[in-house]
This record gives structure tokens, C-alpha cells and sequence, in this order.
């Protein structure tokens, strides 16, 4: 009864953690608005911009995934394959959720992204 239980609550903690990925990389673009309309105010162009944000958050994603994966490594060994798979698909939700607060935040005007309050 209880491995039932724990093969119907394993997918929902998979969403949820895809979700909390999401949510997380949207709050840290968002918390950087005032650099990205700094930058736009100085003329910078948005693709330069959003890539500029966009590869920062993929790195950072990036080094904390190695990190995890080496003291997975040091502990347990190789991962399975469902394990790699659920560590990719944490990194796209990361990266989605980056994209969409950059590009929500340069599609916004930059006279309001200037005078909003924190």
C-alpha cells in the first residue's frame, strides 16, 4: 500500500518541483528589472540584453546542477536514467521561467519600469 502511494505521489512532486523551478528563475529576473531598464535606457539593444540576463541564469543553473551532480557522484554513484532525465527537465523549467521574466520585463515601457516602486 505504501509503494502505491509513493508511485502516485512521485510525479506530483516532480511538477511541483518543475513549478518551483519556474517560479524561482521568473522571481530572480523579475528582482533585476532596474539593471534591464538601466540598460535599455542606455541604449543597449534587447536581444544583448536578454542575453546577457538569459546566459547569467543559465550558467548559475548550470554550476548548481554540476555541484548537485558531484555530490551525487561522491555519494550514491551513477544516476539512473530517469534521474537525468528529471535534472533536464529541471533545467528547461529554469530556463523557461528566466525567458518569460526577461522578456516580459523588456516588453514593458521603460518610463514605468523606471518609476516602479520595489
Amino acid at each position: 500500500q505504501q509503494i502505491s502511494y509513493i508511485n502516485r505521489l512521485y510525479p506530483v512532486l516532480v511538477l511541483l518541483s518543475g513549478l518551483i523551478a519556474v517560479v524561482v528563475s521568473w522571481l530572480l529576473g523579475v528582482n533585476r528589472r532596474m539593471e534591464m531598464a538601466i540598460m535599455q535606457g542606455l541604449g543597449t539593444p534587447g536581444l544583448r540584453i536578454f542575453l546577457s540576463f538569459f546566459l547569467e541564469q543559465a550558467a548559475l543553473c548550470l554550476l548548481g546542477i554540476l555541484l548537485g551532480g558531484l555530490i551525487w557522484l561522491s555519494t550514491r554513484g551513477m544516476p539512473s536514467q530517469l534521474h537525468l532525465y528529471l535534472v533536464l527537465g529541471f533545467l528547461a523549467c529554469y530556463l523557461l521561467g528566466s525567458a518569460i521574466s526577461i522578456i516580459t520585463t523588456l516588453n514593458r515601457n521603460l518610463l514605468n519600469l523606471l518609476a516602479d516602486k520595489e
